[in-house]
């Protein structure tokens, strides 16, 4: 295991200094590397937004995070799309790309929710930062459950705004990794590689 991050650190290194050297072929510890980073990025991303303070004097922090994270989404997706187009490994770094953004994204929206019903109330039944991730993501999924719903104006302007981006980032950012990826495979000339 230890060898196969070290190849993983030496080839993004090799990536990005030189360009790709060698095309490597799909192995399982390159997968688990894989896996290890999403699931790195997932729970360091929940944990700076556990803990994010989202009260007291310094209520705003947790909203300007939260609008720089929805909006930084289109740079994140620029710069994932670029790692895609130099990678030996383009599908996975793309499903690890994919995995960052949506992550970004439900948390971003997550810390609006908190910080919008903590104002005013807007929303019922959303009590916690848990239920915000929830509720972002039932929006996200578009399931709807109908246990957390949107009751004042502030709250169903970013409900609605999340639904619109949602379905043009999702698009977008879908798109572009998955194209760049099948673009990078077709470069190094091998269908099987991942």
């Amino acid at each position: 295991m230890v060898t196969a991050v070290a190849n993983a650190r030496l080839d993004r290194t090799n990536r990005e200094d030189h360009g790709v050297t060698e095309p490597l072929n799909f192995d399982r510890s390159a997968m688990r590397v894989s896996v290890l980073r999403m699931l790195a990025t997932v729970v360091g991303l929940g944990s700076l937004y556990a803990l994010l303070p989202l009260t007291g004097r310094r209520w705003w922090l947790g909203l300007v995070v939260g609008l720089g994270a929805v909006i930084g989404v289109l740079p994140l997706t620029v710069k994932h799309t670029r790692r895609v187009l130099s990678s030996s490994r383009p599908l996975f770094e793309a499903i690890e790309a994919l995995v960052a953004l949506v992550a970004t994204f439900v948390l971003g929206f997550s810390i609006i929710y908190v910080e919008v019903n903590r104002r005013a109330g807007q929303f019922t039944n959303l009590h916690t930062k848990l239920d915000a991730v929830y509720f972002a993501t039932a929006t996200l999924t578009t399931v709807g459950f109908g246990d957390i719903s949107a009751s004042g104006q502030a709250a169903r302007a970013f409900v609605t705004a999340q639904m619109a981006i949602d379905v043009v980032i999702l698009a977008v950012m879908v798109k572009a990794l998955t194209g760049a990826a099948r673009r990078r495979r077709e470069y190094l000339g091998d269908t099987d590689r991942v």
